[in-house]
């Protein structure tokens, strides 16, 4: 019997059933509208993005309710890992035009990332999780398509969907023929106020 051992969780989760995505997309652009919250991002040199302004989007309190929601659905991963309780760190938001891609990169000094698709039609490309193990997997050489050996896992764009992974999968963005494809991106580290014993 084939057995799996070290499997990667991350979660996919249509959050356009639970909140008004054209409401949210417009809030969250309005954070974005204010002074020093657009600034320049490397993987981001044709598009606009808040990464480097210093000032979380997700914690704006006009936003508290995805903030919530979100923060429901990282807690489920949480459990799945049986980790400590996670906090946001910090978010942002880029907003990318026909033709742009996202190159390859992962999250240092954060927990669990996660991408959420504020706005995202048809032709907003994928977003693509590399495989982990693939540098140790340099003598398989695969007659057919596996999931034990397949390079990439894609996961299409879409307004409304939520990405959650463990950050250190090293991950892109490909494909974009959509207009303003938006994604609000998080990271996570240990709450502070949790001394990793599990009190508080």
């Amino acid at each position: 019997m084939i057995e799996e051992i070290f499997p990667t969780p991350i979660m996919v989760v249509d959050l356009s059933e639970m909140l008004d995505m054209t409401d949210v997309h417009e809030r969250c652009l309005k954070i974005i509208s204010q002074p020093n919250h657009v600034c320049e991002h490397g993987l981001v040199p044709k598009g606009v993005s808040s990464y480097n302004s210093n000032t979380p989007v997700i914690t704006n309190d006009s936003i508290k309710d995805v903030k919530n929601i979100i923060m429901m659905q990282v807690r489920q991963l949480e459990k799945a890992l049986a980790i400590y309780p996670l906090e946001f760190t910090n978010s942002w938001i880029n907003i990318m035009p026909k033709e742009s891609t996202i190159g390859s990169h992962l999250h240092p000094y954060s927990v669990i990332s996660g991408a959420f698709y504020l706005n995202a039609g048809e032709g907003a490309g994928e977003f693509v999780i590399e495989n982990p193990l693939y540098h140790s997997q340099m003598m398989m050489q695969s007659q057919d398509k596996s999931e034990y050996t397949k390079v990439f896992q894609s996961i299409e764009a879409k307004t409304g969907r939520l990405i959650l992974f463990p950050s250190y999968l090293k991950h892109h963005v490909k494909g974009n023929n959509y207009e303003g494809r938006t994604v609000m991106s998080f990271n996570t580290n240990y709450d502070r106020r949790i001394d990793l014993k599990g009190s508080i």
